[in-house]
């Protein structure tokens, strides 16, 4: 069943296979576009391991770049979590109960959406993710009204957007293995208008709210999303890495391969255990995956127009404290790597954003 297109409320839920169920919600009253009265605040890069982080969104990809905020980025970090789904997160993001809490930080604390304007208002919120795993975005009058609460307190604003302007390696062979192979696979200009426009949309909301408020943003860009956990399996872990892959227990537990689990294997415990590599391009200019599409639609190779969740999340999370992220837009990619990008070739990677 292909997943329509449409633009999220805020008070989103955890969609485990598709973004058809959408918690009630009652429009804000959508902000009118200002001028720009402020100029965004100067280094207002956050410093790793100070300062809090919240995510609004929807699905693995959200949950997972709070996981990644709190252990990577060290960040003090609450989540929107619908009622009802707290174990599913916990799940997701602890391999066990003894991990909340680990080493004396904080655990991730799951929020309502009714909790948020008080979340902002009290002014110690610096950094917000917006983030949809899907095809689809936080609508603009729910986005108008997160700033009213959070307005010049936040520093940096990171939206999770698509590959949008690059018509390059779309076309048949990408269609075609969106309906026959993995109807994740991101189509790029070529999606449906509706579904650009939102997108498009949402940008602008995003970019507008930001430069009223003296506000930073950043606008991460992804094609196909695919993998999102551990890798190989921490009780795994006597078996030869070359053949397993390696354990990385800040992405999301193997309870996520469970839950996406179609064959005797799943192929997304395949890609994370050999795709780990990150690349990053200024813009917007990433291509599709070209004709070989349906090929590549489930392997577990590093290919044009694709995007692991696990490096769009910790590139999302590092940029909080890279200025030239701020008030930037770029693409995330993949590279041939069976490890994950160290900190000096972090710095590297963001060296395309100078």
């Amino acid at each position: 069943m292909k997943t329509p297109s449409k633009s999220l409320p805020l008070a989103t839920a955890l969609m485990l296979s598709s973004l058809d169920k959408i918690s009630a919600f009652v429009p804000f009253i959508s902000p009118k576009h200002m001028s720009k009265t402020s100029q965004s605040s100067l280094n207002a890069a956050l410093q790793s391991g100070q300062g809090k982080v919240g995510v609004i969104g929807a699905g693995f990809q959200a949950v997972l770049t709070a996981k990644v905020a709190s252990i990577v980025g060290g960040y003090d970090t609450w989540i929107v979590c619908p009622p009802g789904e707290e174990a599913k997160f916990d799940e997701l993001i602890y391999a066990s109960d003894s991990e909340k809490g680990k080493d004396g930080s904080a655990p991730i604390q799951y929020v309502q959406s009714e909790d948020i304007e008080n979340l902002l208002k009290a002014g110690d919120t610096e950094a917000l993710f917006m983030i949809v795993d899907g095809e689809g975005t936080l609508r603009p009058d729910s986005i108008g009204k997160i700033f009213d609460w959070g307005g010049d307190k936040l520093k940096r604003v990171v939206a999770m957007s698509r590959n949008l302007a690059n018509n390059e390696g779309y076309g048949f062979f990408a269609k075609a293995a969106k309906t026959g192979a993995n109807n994740e696979i991101w189509l790029g200009p070529e999606s449906p208008p509706e579904l650009i426009r939102q997108y498009k949309e949402f940008e602008d909301t995003v970019k507008k709210s930001c430069e009223k408020n003296g506000i930073e943003y950043t606008i991460a860009r992804a094609g196909t999303l695919k993998g999102g956990g551990i890798g190989a399996y921490e009780e795994d872990s006597e078996v030869d890495d070359e053949e397993s892959g390696n354990c990385y227990p800040q992405y999301l537990t193997k309870r996520y391969y469970e839950l996406t689990k179609k064959d005797l294997i799943t192929w997304q415990l395949l890609y994370d255990c050999d795709v780990r590599g990150v690349t990053i391009s200024s813009g917007d200019v990433a291509p599709g995956p070209g004709f070989k599409a349906i090929l590549n639609a489930k392997n577990n190779k590093a290919n044009a127009g694709d995007t692991s969740r696990c490096g769009l999340a910790e590139t999302m999370v590092r940029s909080l404290s890279v200025e030239s992220a701020g008030n930037a837009d770029f693409g995330v990619g993949v590279a041939d790597s069976r490890t994950i990008p160290t900190d000096e070739e972090w710095t590297s990677l963001f060296g395309a954003l100078s």
